[in-house]
């Protein structure tokens, strides 16, 4: 964390006043998704991954139960409380990362801003969050590459853009272990990574809910990830799991011929 940093002051010292509208925003914007994936996507679960690091750099492995059961009464986005631009954790000890939402927040920020510039054919990669309007200079629409988890030296799929935006999560970006088995993608109902899926990559209306819904999805499996994504309007996903097994949610984009 950046010492200077609005979010460093508020896990320090648990509260904050006079918060800028951007941490007030993108907070909220946390809570929301939190309410919509059941608390499976929670910023507030820093404290899990934070023991996992610990755990590995000290022992080479996970925590144990007794510890992670500790370690877990610190999480639940509950603990957020916002009244005007002040910001209380409730929970001492409580701590928030911003890691799995914040790109995307600032994307859809650097979207808007071209936007009150008449500017109508962009395309904005934040990395794995990527913010396509209008078409290349060629009058073609924007060619968008999903990555393999398992092989960054190609695609595991490539689809024409749309007016959308898209996210990917996975296993490999961050990872303890070289099976990615264990990574910095939370459960914070267990405790440590999920191990079912190994990228999810979701398209929605603007590149913070994709960002988030992306995370969640990886967490909650495939199941319970086709079955929300299917019910909220706007939302696609692409899901491969640990066999490299691929299920798509009903109008996820064909991949280009």
């Amino acid at each position: 964390f950046d010492s200077r940093s609005e979010l460093y002051s508020l896990n320090r010292n648990g509260h904050i006043d006079g918060a800028s509208d951007d941490l007030i925003s993108i907070l909220k914007s946390s809570i929301q998704y939190s309410e919509v994936t059941g608390g499976l996507f929670d910023v507030t679960a820093l404290p899990l991954l934070e023991l996992n690091q610990e755990s590995f750099n000290n022992n080479n492995s996970p925590p144990d139960v007794g510890t992670i059961a500790e370690v877990k009464s610190l999480v639940g986005y509950q603990a957020i409380n916002i009244n005007g631009n002040d910001i209380t954790l409730r929970k001492t000890g409580a701590h928030i990362t911003l890691d799995s939402i914040a790109v995307g927040y600032i994307v859809d920020k650097a979207a808007a801003l071209l936007g009150q510039g008449d500017v109508n054919n962009v395309l904005i990669n934040g990395g794995g969050e990527i913010y396509p309007r209008g078409t290349k200079n060629d009058g073609k629409l924007w060619t968008i590459g999903i990555a393999n988890p398992r092989d960054n030296s190609g695609y595991l799929s490539v689809i024409d853009s749309g007016d959308w935006a898209i996210s990917t999560s996975g296993d490999y970006e961050a990872y303890f272990t070289d099976d990615y088995l264990y990574n910095f993608i939370i459960d914070p109902r267990t405790g440590i990574s999920p191990t079912e899926l190994a990228s999810a990559t979701v398209i929605a209306k603007n590149t913070i809910e994709a960002d988030a819904l992306s995370t969640a999805c990886i967490i909650m499996g495939k199941n319970d990830a086709l079955n929300l994504i299917e019910s909220l309007p706007g939302t696609e996903v692409l899901l491969v799991d640990k066999n490299m097994s691929c299920y798509r949610s009903s109008g996820f984009p064909d991949e280009m011929p």
